[in-house]
């Protein structure tokens, strides 16, 4: 479920004479939207999320790859969590990253890479020790090699 403030915002959208669910739509609950970032539609239940995610890791990893990371929403609750494991976040697009980098200062050992998850796992050198590997592909999915 959305934030009500976005199902309002839906509600209005769907009334308009001639909308039609053919056209893709972007709406967002903060008046700073970037149009090319994706955000989770219920904060809650991402938030919940991440904390499930980082509960659930055992041990420590000795390298962490956050496959389609957008801008970190996994990577600095990662970073966070395990301090000395170099992270590889890789997504495709260019302004996540971007958004990332910025918002990365302080986070040390973040590699942001902006390009396709499998042609950059492609080009990766086999890690030595325990890995950590955090999948969160867009609604299409994943490629598979």
């Amino acid at each position: 479920m959305a934030e009500p403030e976005l199902n309002q915002k839906l509600k209005r959208l769907s009334a308009e004479p001639g909308s039609s669910a053919k056209n893709r739509i972007e709406i967002s609950s903060s008046d700073d939207h970037d149009p090319a970032a994706f955000a989770q539609v219920n904060r809650r239940q991402n938030e919940r999320l991440k904390t499930l995610m980082v509960e659930w890791i055992s041990g420590h990893p000795d390298w962490i790859f956050d496959l389609y990371s957008g801008s970190g929403n996994f990577t600095f609750p990662l970073r966070a969590r395990i301090k000395n494991a170099p992270i590889l976040a890789i997504e495709l697009s260019r302004a996540a990253v971007e958004r990332g980098r910025t918002h990365a200062s302080g986070a040390h050992e973040v590699e942001w890479v902006a390009g396709d998850v499998g042609r950059e796992l492609a080009r990766q050198q086999p890690k030595a020790g325990r890995g950590l590997v955090v999948l969160d592909p867009p609604r299409v999915g994943c490629e598979t090699a």
